[in-house]
């Protein structure tokens, strides 16, 4: 399952309020958020869902260039006011995505107890190894 659907499954799950998909939020740029919340009394909120995180740079939103706008998109959505929540991989999972949907929904969130997978470390490569040996 992709990660934005495994998000929108874990969304609907907890209840989470009805999100605007593919929201275009920039009058003069065609920035779209993944997702958008808005209700009366709290700013909007954006949600992004950062794929190939993994993929060490070979990504559009990882390269160095792809890295730099997304920065651009999102400092200028808070610029506009709006929060951005951006979700990678681990950070999508039941409990983690139950916490944001009471914090949209006005509830006070107590500070995390772990709630994400342990990090997984890569091995460096032979190649990198031989280089810092010598």
């Amino acid at each position: 399952m992709k990660p934005r659907e495994k998000f929108l499954q874990l969304w609907k799950a907890n209840g989470g309020p009805k999100l605007d998909e593919e929201h275009k939020f920039h009058p003069n740029r065609r920035w779209k958020a993944d997702f958008r919340y808005e209700s009366d009394g709290l700013s909007p909120v954006h949600i992004e869902i950062e794929g190939g995180i993994w993929l060490g740079g070979r990504a559009r939103h990882t390269s160095g260039v792809g890295y730099w706008k997304d920065c651009e998109k999102y400092n200028e959505a808070l610029l506009m006011g709006i929060k951005v929540i951006r979700l990678a991989g681990p950070l999508i999972n039941d409990e983690y995505v139950r916490r944001l949907v009471l914090w949209v929904r006005g509830g006070q969130q107590p500070p995390s107890e772990g709630i994400l997978p342990p990090i997984r470390k890569n091995k460096p490569a032979k190649d990198r190894d031989k280089r810092t040996s010598r």
